[in-house]
């Protein structure tokens, strides 16, 4: 019954992309005669013929066009599709079978893996689909006049896939992956800077600092207020929850204090982090049973919080327990595998400048060389002992 249903949407949502695709190709017709431009019937009519076959085999709809005469066609009239199937009448199948996750995965790739090959069999399964990686349609000759045809026949190319309903859905990564990074805005050196609100990088925490100590250096603040107002000025909501967990404990910290705990928000294991805030609910259990966090609850709120580039990779690839335990261990393998690849790629760093400056030494080595040759130690010696002895 699913299936059927499926069938029934793809076809009304292929009766609405050729309406639009009618519509743009007689916008289309009209602008090449607006443009007084020579008219390829030839060409009109392949890109005609094509789309009515690709929709007559996609309904299961009789040919309707088979046979290349330009000059039996009215170019002037619009253009029209070919009536489609009542979709109300559709026969039912048999519903699929519940697909799981690797058969899931092994069927993407194979998918991926054909469609390189330009396959006429491996037509996509949806006109909403892309359509990028597929070749150009067969040019309808009249020797091409067998039902065959229809099966080789594709969307042409020069249709913008804009025109389609409803693309393939993206990924909600895609959102967190460009989310832009955080600016320092800073105005006169009185004035307390704002940091806006983004992804915080490395450069963006060492400009944050330096402006933070231009701020204390050249205001007429407190030392012990200082701290206070930069706080104030962080705009990221993250940071702005992590000042709220404890306002009075930062606003008694020093400059450099609060710097190094700003810095080292994203050097906790989660497994750590986790613990924590289970130690902290179980407390809340005791002492005040109603705020406390169920199991769900708890899940949903570390998840919530979770560090950015761990929850990337966790929106790439959905973990598949929704039980606390289980999704816990799931997140620690992430966030594991994440801290050796940071490890490995801090070795590589380490061993690209070490050879980049053993470089450096040697050339630099070489070229005092070069730059100051000693003179030959015979000659050097011969003048030793004129000198002593005068000879």
């Amino acid at each position: 019954m699913a299936n059927a249903v499926c069938q029934r949407i793809e076809l009304e949502a292929l009766a609405m992309a050729a309406t639009v695709h009618s519509e743009q190709l007689n916008r289309v017709k009209a602008n090449m005669y607006a443009e007084e431009s020579q008219f390829d019937e030839y060409r009109w009519y392949e890109i005609w013929s094509s789309i009515l076959n690709w929709i007559a085999r996609r309904c299961n709809a009789p040919r309707e066009v088979g046979i290349c005469n330009p000059a039996a066609q009215n170019y002037d009239a619009p253009i029209t599709f070919p009536s489609l199937p009542n979709l109300t009448q559709q026969p039912l199948s048999t519903p699929a079978p519940l697909r799981t996750r690797s058969k899931t995965l092994q069927g993407l790739q194979t998918l991926n893996t054909t469609e390189t090959e330009h396959n006429c069999d491996n037509f996509p399964l949806s006109p909403l689909t892309p359509l990028t990686d597929l070749p150009l349609p067969k040019i309808l000759t009249s020797d091409d006049e067998s039902d065959n045809d229809i099966e080789s026949l594709f969307l042409p190319l020069t249709l913008p896939l804009s025109s389609f309903i409803n693309p393939r859905p993206r990924s909600r990564m895609i959102k967190e992956a460009l989310k832009p990074l955080a600016e320092v805005k800073i105005g006169k050196l009185k004035d307390c800077p704002i940091l806006s609100t983004g992804c915080i990088d490395p450069l963006v925490l060492q400009t944050w600092t330096l402006a933070c100590k231009w701020y204390m250096k050249h205001s007429e603040k407190k030392a012990s207020e200082i701290v206070s107002f930069i706080i104030d000025s962080m705009m990221e909501p993250r940071l702005i929850a992590w000042y709220n967990m404890d306002q009075t404990c930062m606003d008694a910290l020093t400059l450099a204090s609060y710097l190094t705990e700003l810095a080292a928000l994203g050097d906790c294991e989660f497994i750590d982090w986790k613990i924590e805030v289970e130690n902290l609910n179980t407390i809340l259990t005791t002492s005040a049973p109603t705020q406390a966090l169920k199991a769900e609850a708890l899940k949903n709120q570390l998840e919530a919080n979770l560090n950015e580039d761990l929850l990337t990779n966790l929106l790439n690839e959905p973990a598949i327990s929704t039980d606390l335990a289980a999704w816990t261990l799931e997140v620690k393998e992430w966030d594991d595998w994440m801290c050796v690849e940071d490890e490995h790629t801090q070795c590589l760093i380490h061993v690209n400048e070490s050879a980049c400056s053993f470089c450096r030494i040697e050339k630099k080595t070489l070229l005092s060389h070069l730059s100051d040759p000693q003179p030959p130690r015979t000659h050097h010696c011969r003048l030793v002992n004129i000198f002593q002895t005068g000879k």
